[in-house]
């Protein structure tokens, strides 16, 4: 029987889990059952890998009675929502509660809340221990975390990364918008959870790597001696350069070696193995 990895999303916040799968991998979407340090969960199959020669625990698909626990326990979930929002009214705690989920085999309880300073929701976690006789796990989100629970657009238009793919979040610097000429108004920046644009991250190696290439106008030495870069094509790295005869030819970007005098302009670039 073929065995395939798949990668689990128990819960949009947090990240992918790998396990094995005995038999045909079903599609990514499919529910899949697990057991977790948490419990038996349901999962969603979010993508599919060759077979690897790593140790992950198995997964299997989820059977009818399965998913019909599973409502049962979103339902379970939604009381303890709504009891436990009026219980932190009453305990008079500064958190907002976010969301609540029971495993599959109902012995736990996870709530997600918001906090603008540090909290003590000991409080909290003692009441509902003692109004359900449940294990009780509170985790605290940050900004981008939110804006993930509740989902949003971003300002492309189109529905935010960390909604639709995004389940780990880049590292993010200003520096990286200043290098790649954007401007620097919050605004232009900062998405809909207050943050930098996750996006800043996605084609900042890409930009860094361009830079280091010769530009249009710049004078570059060649096996065949010494031209001027006339235009750059980065789809096919290649560039179009004119000698001191007047000839105009193509030749890849790794060919050139930039007319400077650091090392690092006068090494050139060099093109990855095809």
């Amino acid at each position: 029987m073929s065995r395939h990895q798949v990668l689990v999303e128990f819960h949009r916040i947090e990240p992918l889990v790998p396990y094995w799968m005995e038999g045909d991998a079903d599609a990514p979407g499919a529910p899949v059952v697990a057991q977790t340090p948490r419990g038996r969960q349901l999962g969603w199959i979010r993508a599919t890998q060759p077979l690897a020669d790593k140790a992950f625990p198995l997964c299997e698909a989820a059977r009818p009675e399965d998913l019909r626990q599973h409502q049962q326990r979103k339902l379970f979930a939604a009381e303890v929502l709504a009891w436990a929002r009026r219980q932190t009214v009453e305990l008079g705690l500064a958190l907002q509660l976010e969301s609540v989920y029971q495993v599959l085999d109902g012995e736990l309880l996870v709530l997600h809340f918001c906090a603008e300073e540090r909290v003590d929701f000991r409080p909290l976690v003692k009441a509902l221990a003692q109004q359900y006789r449940k294990k009780i796990e509170l985790f605290q989100l940050n900004s981008r975390r939110r804006a993930q629970q509740h989902g949003a657009l971003g300002r492309c238009g189109l529905e935010c990364c960390c909604i639709a793919w995004l389940h780990e979040f880049p590292a993010v610097s200003v520096r990286m918008a200043e290098e790649q000429g954007l401007q620097l108004q919050p605004e232009a920046i900062t998405g809909v959870c207050g943050r930098l644009l996750c996006c800043l991250r996605y084609e900042y190696e890409s930009f860094l790597e361009q830079r280091q290439h010769p530009q249009p106008g710049d004078p570059v030495t060649t096996p065949e001696g010494p031209v001027v870069v006339l235009s750059v094509d980065e789809h096919t790295r290649t560039m179009l350069v004119e000698n001191e005869q007047g000839r105009q030819f193509s030749i890849p970007i790794g060919r050139a070696k930039k007319t400077g005098t650091c090392r690092s302009c006068q090494q050139g670039t060099e093109d990855p193995p095809l």
